[in-house]
């Protein structure tokens, strides 16, 4: 396929292919979010000069993608209509909004239905959200989301991580000032998840539905400890020879054990507010906690009493 015009405005990064019938609006409205999304991210970390980052984006109705899916992927219409579209095919309600994932490329694939006026807005943070998968598939090389049964883990990290930074940076980019209010009904759907975090780290039964604000609190969470840039430094470091795990504990200065003991605590009080931080504070940590010494620079005072406190520490600290 030859790639469409880029529209103004667009990452020199992203590949266009944008279908005949795309209502103008929602093209809008998604490279809208593409460059919100990109402009958060180039704050940490200077995506546009990534040596390997392509990223392919099609946006088509609903008809046009279930045809554009099946033949990516080798299937019948009438499977790809299944993936892309819910009830009777012939209503064109979606199913899926957005789609990102990595074979020999990365791509995203965003369609667009006609849409109600007051539902096109969702086009932004889904768009946005759906790049920064894009982000996380390319800036590691590890095995990404896709490439493994939904019953084990991928080798780029824990499904929680996956869902939860992109959920988590989609309405940090796309809505910042709106963000607190976000927040509320976010912590709402979050405090009546029933699954634990540490038992989402497969897809298998456990990110359905509200299953996506609970991992998105916990990235949060983790953006209040060791700041915004290290929830990117986390898919960077993952490299040849190395893994998730360590990963993890480099960008965050903890075993991922450790973060789930801490975030349970934190879910139990309620998901309290936290300061956010954009990068890692340059505080020096406390004697009593010796993180990896790559991952310590940058650790609160208050937060390296936290990691090894008990948890009534932790429920006066938020009472």
């Amino acid at each position: 396929m030859t790639p469409s015009p880029s529209p103004p405005g667009s990452p020199d990064y992203i590949n266009w292919f944008i279908g005949d019938n795309t209502d103008p609006e929602s093209l809008e409205r998604i490279l809208l979010g593409v460059q919100l999304m990109h402009d958060y991210i180039s704050a940490f970390y200077d995506v546009s000069s990534h040596p390997t980052l392509k990223v392919n984006f099609y946006v088509y109705n609903g008809e046009e993608m279930s045809d554009l899916y099946a033949k990516m992927h080798g299937m019948d219409k009438e499977r790809a209509e299944a993936v892309w579209l819910t009830g009777q095919a012939e209503e064109k309600k979606t199913a899926k909004v957005g789609w990102s994932s990595r074979r020999d490329e990365s791509y995203v694939m965003m369609g667009n239905w006609a849409l109600p006026p007051n539902e096109l807005p969702n086009l932004t943070p889904s768009a946005a959200h759906e790049l920064f998968h894009a982000y996380q598939t390319e800036f590691g090389t590890l095995s990404p989301p896709g490439h493994q049964p939904d019953t084990e883990v991928p080798g780029s990290g824990p499904r929680w991580m996956v869902e939860g930074t992109a959920s988590y940076f989609n309405y940090r980019a796309a809505h910042p000032d709106d963000y607190p209010e976000i927040r509320k009904w976010r912590v709402q759907l979050a405090l009546n998840t029933q699954r634990a975090l540490r038992r989402m780290e497969p897809y298998k039964g456990g990110l359905q539905g509200q299953g996506y604000h609970l991992p998105a609190m916990a990235v949060e969470l983790l953006a209040s400890i060791a700041g915004e840039k290290a929830l990117v430094d986390f898919y960077l470091l993952q490299q040849p020879g190395t893994t998730w795990e360590w990963a993890f504990e480099e960008a965050f200065g903890m075993k991922v054990g450790k973060f789930y003991d801490i975030f349970e605590q934190h879910q139990a009080a309620g998901l309290p507010e936290v300061e956010i931080l954009k990068t890692k504070p340059t505080y020096t940590p406390t004697p009593t906690f010796t993180p990896n010494t790559t991952a310590a620079v940058g650790f609160p005072r208050y937060w390296s009493t936290l990691i090894t406190a008990e948890s009534s520490y932790w429920q006066r600290l938020f009472r």
